[in-house]
């Protein structure tokens, strides 16, 4: 019989979060060499920004997770930010802080379109917090 990988949970706690982490550090090297191979014009549009605005929020989000929810699972972590409002609240608007990164870099690059898909994905973000924080999802 062959048995199948169903999740995290095989692991021990400290184990999932160092495979995540060299995960995210590889594919970080991986983009960081290919970046001079792109040419201005496929970096500077909305859409490439857009994309990093909605993806650097989960990795906020996972440092989160590693500062005050190590103790438990991340299913069970993000389960009670869904169910303690506050909370999920300062968490969620905490982890937007992860979009200053590009944001800060493209602006000193002038990619000035780039930055405005961070800026849109941002302000969708901030959206849902908003609808979190005052019970909209029950």
């Amino acid at each position: 019989m062959c048995q199948t990988f169903s999740g995290w949970q095989h692991l021990p706690a400290g184990e999932s979060k160092i495979i995540f982490l060299v995960i995210v550090s590889t594919l970080v090297q991986s983009a960081l060499y290919l970046a001079p191979y792109f040419s201005i014009m496929k970096i500077n549009v909305p859409m490439t920004g857009f994309i990093l605005g909605v993806f650097f929020p989960f990795i906020g989000l996972f440092v989160m997770y590693i500062i005050w929810g190590g103790h438990q699972g991340f299913g069970a972590f993000t389960k009670g930010l869904f169910t303690l409002h506050e909370m999920g609240g300062k968490v969620f608007t905490l982890s937007l802080l992860a979009n200053l990164a590009p944001f800060l870099y493209f602006n000193s690059k002038r990619y000035d379109y780039a930055v405005r898909g961070i800026v849109i994905a941002t302000v969708l973000y901030a959206v849902f917090i908003v609808l979190l924080k005052y019970n909209f999802f029950r």
